[in-house]
């Protein structure tokens, strides 16, 4: 069996551990060596027929050369008989917020749209071994707990926050390549003479996921491990074992809990819910933290983790011997009062404290 034929089959026993298959899937594509191997691999693994394949590429006309990424894309898709489709980001409000982030955000909202356009259930996207080592590097050193440590998953639901609750559809953000290192998908490419682009700004020592890159991790394996970006990838499989098994906990002590959820006649919020304090009592704090980002996410329709100070704010308050207070953590008041805990969806906003005795 030649190198081709055993990298293919070892692609395809890992993409069989991501079961059931969708009949269509979207496969999001830019030009780098990364998605370019992932387009090839799910082209060549014999799951899907070329009709049920979509590439989706998404121009965010950041750099000038941008324009030749989308040409190249479009040609591979043509060489590969697979239907595509170009998104352009229009960034309108280009002097608001954070780039990166806003970018972010509008190539998922672009991959969401192609996936209903053509009813697929899957979005795959290129992230291999070492995005996972870049991601758990730059979160450990942010202070990141168990959730954040978790790194990339290989599969996971990718929910438009507007769609939300209302029925609408529900997609899965794939990615097949997290077992590969980028070495060994280049070479693989190398080994079929196929192209794939460089971005130039990979190679640029600005913000902190390009530094870990270039300089951080490098170093780091010199000095004390060839291997780190391996054991730093092992370690966020076993952080998401570990966040699995909490959550399957949560979602036990959930359903005792009894959560009625209804709309607050009384005042512009949306929805509400009221909870019995003493159900929480001899709870460890990881799940009462996970019950509040359970409770914030589906009062709120936001997929959204609190951070730290919200997280001590909230548990301060519940430890504090004051029968009623008043809090507030993006976009949700929570209140005590006497027995009950009440949660309110209201506007968004930062996490700040008002008591009373």
């Amino acid at each position: 069996m030649g190198h081709h034929d055993s990298f293919l089959k070892r692609f395809r026993t890992h993409l069989g551990t991501l079961s059931p298959f969708p009949e269509h899937v979207v496969v999001a594509v830019s030009g780098g060596a990364d998605s370019t191997a992932l387009l090839r691999l799910i082209d060549g693994c014999g799951v899907w027929a070329k009709e049920k394949i979509t590439v989706a590429h998404f121009d965010h006309g950041l750099r000038a050369c941008s324009v030749d990424d989308a040409r190249f894309t479009e040609q591979l898709a043509e060489q590969l008989g697979l239907e595509i489709v170009v998104g352009h980001w229009q960034n309108s409000d280009r002097h608001k917020g954070n780039t990166a982030s806003r970018a972010r955000q509008a190539r998922y909202d672009f991959l969401m749209e192609t996936a209903d356009q053509v009813d697929a259930h899957w979005i795959m996207t290129g992230h291999h071994r070492d995005d996972q080592a870049e991601t758990v590097m730059e979160r450990l050193m942010r202070g990141s707990g168990l959730q954040g440590l978790s790194g990339i998953r290989s599969k996971r639901p990718l929910t438009d926050a507007a769609t939300m609750g209302t029925g609408k559809r529900d997609y899965q953000l794939v990615r097949p390549l997290l077992i590969f290192f980028r070495y060994e998908l280049e070479g693989w490419l190398a080994g079929l003479d196929a192209a794939w682009i460089n971005d130039p700004s990979n190679r640029k020592t600005v913000g902190m996921r390009n530094r870990l890159r270039l300089h951080g991790l490098p170093a780091l394996q010199k000095m004390c491990d060839p291997g780190l970006n391996d054991r730093l990838a092992h370690m966020a499989e076993n952080m998401q074992r570990a966040d699995s098994a909490l959550e399957w906990s949560v979602a036990q002590i959930w359903n005792d809990l009894g959560i009625q959820f209804s709309h607050d006649s009384c005042s512009d919020a949306e929805e509400m819910c009221r909870l019995e304090i003493k159900k929480l009592d001899n709870l460890p704090d990881e799940l009462i933290l996970r019950l509040l980002q359970r409770i914030h996410n589906q009062l709120t329709k936001q997929d959204f983790s609190p951070g730290r100070r919200a997280r001590n704010s909230f548990l301060a308050m519940l430890n504090s011997p004051k029968r009623q207070w008043q809090m507030r953590i993006r976009g949700l008041s929570i209140s005590r009062h006497l027995d009950y805990l009440q949660f309110v969806c209201h506007g968004t906003g930062q996490a700040c404290c008002h008591s009373n005795h």
